[in-house]
């Protein structure tokens, strides 16, 4: 993920020189909409990536503790905060992909049902 994200700083980067360049020339400034849908998408599947990697540490916590030490109120909390997450991805992926889903965003649904 960290070499996707370098990447993106240096087409943004590079995108931010041309457009000053387009300034200095006093030419009609377009836009990149490619790099805006790339960076896009990239943070949305980064907070999906993200999210599914703390499920699933929290999760292998919950069922490798012993019972009486788990914090029923914690849990809830975190399950509530990934669902809401998920119901927002879902609706950002939906907009962004061509299918209106995702495999990865599907998967991770079911898994914390």
């Amino acid at each position: 993920m960290s070499d996707i994200n370098k990447s993106i700083t240096k087409f943004k980067a590079k995108d931010r020189e041309i457009t000053n360049l387009q300034k200095l020339m006093e030419l009609p400034v377009t836009t990149n909409r490619e790099l805006i849908e790339l960076e896009s998408k990239f943070s949305d599947r980064k907070l999906l990536w993200t999210n599914m990697e703390k499920f699933n540490k929290s999760s292998e916590e919950w069922f490798n503790n012993p019972f009486k030490d788990l914090n029923c109120e914690e849990i809830e909390m975190e399950m509530k905060n990934f669902s809401n997450s998920n119901v927002l991805l879902k609706s950002r992926i939906q907009n962004l992909s061509s299918t209106g889903s995702d495999k990865v965003l599907d998967t991770f649904i079911i898994e914390i049902k």
